[in-house]
């Protein structure tokens, strides 16, 4: 390889070497008895390690490659071993540890962990395994120091408390991502921890840590099922993270944050957050949340997905935004609103419309009362696509078209399946056994 080459950039570098390699594709170990052996890529990293290929592919597990195609390309020469390494173990998921993997599994953490950016581990414990979990998982983050990305997943019902993990977590120098999530199969709707109790879960005390530990540098917080957070910890939110770029929550806001959401004071974030999406949180009054958002307080949104929030409390009287103040949004997702919050909604400047199960009201179709919406143009001012689900019929959609021509909206499609997010995981996270079985 030329000098001149190896000059370039590290970053630029890695580019060309992704563009030059095809995929490398690992066998799946319990479906093809063929494995690839790659003992090697970790014989390298412990001194003395002599594992079987089944050793290498169950590790390969655990530390997932951001981009597997640099598995050869750092065996070239020292200085792309050097390149490449920090970003093969960039990632490290504990969620599916097994009984007996935590000691063979540290071998290696306790030398990449310097290296490793997105981290997810799994507090989900079992009864005879607690104390051992936490251990472990205070640990590993005492070695993964250079963490930008946590996820964790918890049980809801879970109290603990464990401050070996708490102190780790204040120590991280580098964390800008949080996301906690409530790994539960399904979760009631209804069925909330009273407000004054959710301080002594184990997620509102994780939030709280990472909060008062690092509001200053966080891009991200992703809270799933975090409910109902404290009025003072969600104030944080709104005013102690400057840097605030991504906020989802799912399920965290109930009615006794309506005030907290009202309070006129712009976000310590709103130059900087551009993504916001809230599902099933029930203090996200329509009134309220679209008059902040057209007066600027929460930010100037690129995205905004909003999906089943309010209560059958809910002031339908309450004024809206009196004017649009900031640019339009560049994507707008709703699913499931009355039509009363619609006429709130409808009046958010914004290129591209997703709507689903919208302008629900008595005695009109939602078909024939979107269509009429769209004949007024103070509904979605800005306005120049709109989709909806695909469950609509032909006759609907050719009026909905015919509608939107009147406007100039011409991409009208019926292509948007709305995303539930009850299932956020997007994977099944079980409990963590750290014992092995009785025979």
């Amino acid at each position: 390889m030329s000098a001149l080459l190896l000059q370039l950039p590290p970053e630029i570098l890695l580019e060309i070497i992704e563009l030059l390699y095809e995929d490398y594709c690992l066998v799946d170990v319990d479906s093809d008895p063929e494995v690839i052996d790659i003992s090697w890529l970790f014989s390298e990293q412990v001194e003395g390690w002599r594992g079987d290929p089944l050793e290498a592919l169950r590790l390969y597990e655990f530390f997932l490659p951001h981009d597997s195609r640099i598995l050869y390309p750092r065996r070239t020469c020292k200085f792309l071993a050097n390149l490449c390494t920090p970003t093969l173990f960039q990632s490290l998921d504990l969620t599916r540890l097994r009984s007996g993997d935590q000691e063979f599994l540290f071998k290696f953490i306790s030398k990449l962990g310097h290296a490793v950016k997105d981290l997810s581990l799994n507090m989900m414990l079992d009864s005879r395994s607690r104390a051992e979990g936490e251990d472990f998982n205070a640990r590993v983050l005492d070695h993964c120091d250079a963490v930008r990305r946590l996820t964790i997943f918890h049980e809801k019902d879970d109290e603990s408390e464990p401050r070996p993990l708490f102190d780790n977590i204040r120590g991280l120098s580098s964390l800008e991502e949080i996301h906690i999530i409530d790994a539960d199969e399904w979760l009631d709707f209804w069925d909330d921890i009273p407000s004054i109790d959710a301080p002594k879960h184990l997620a509102h005390r994780l939030l709280d840590v990472v909060l008062d530990a690092h509001a200053s540098h966080l891009r991200s917080i992703v809270l799933f099922g975090v409910l109902p957070l404290s009025i003072a910890t969600f104030e944080k939110i709104q005013h102690t993270v400057p840097k605030l770029s991504r906020l989802e929550i799912i399920r965290g806001l109930s009615v006794h944050h309506r005030e907290s959401l009202a309070t006129p004071a712009a976000w310590a974030c709103a130059a900087n957050l551009q993504h916001v999406s809230l599902t099933r949180c029930r203090g996200a009054h329509a009134a309220i949340f679209t008059r902040q958002l057209a007066a600027g307080a929460i930010g100037h949104l690129r995205t905004l997905y909003m999906s089943i929030c309010g209560a059958w409390s809910d002031d339908e009287t309450l004024p809206g935004a009196a004017k649009w103040t900031i640019p339009a949004l560049e994507v707008l997702e709703l699913d499931h609103f009355a039509e009363w919050e619609m006429r709130h909604f409808a009046m958010i400047h914004v290129k591209k419309v997703f709507l689903s199960r919208v302008w629900q009201m008595a005695g009109m179709r939602e078909a024939q009362a979107l269509i009429k919406a769209m004949t007024d143009t103070t509904t979605f001012p800005e306005a120049i696509e709109l989709h909806v689900s695909p469950e609509w019929g032909d006759q609907d959609f050719d009026d909905l078209q015919a509608a939107c021509l009147t406007r100039e909206i011409k991409v009208v499609e019926r292509d948007w399946w709305f995303r539930e997010k009850e299932g956020y995981t997007k994977k099944r996270v079980f409990p963590l056994n750290l014992h092995p079985a009785r025979p």
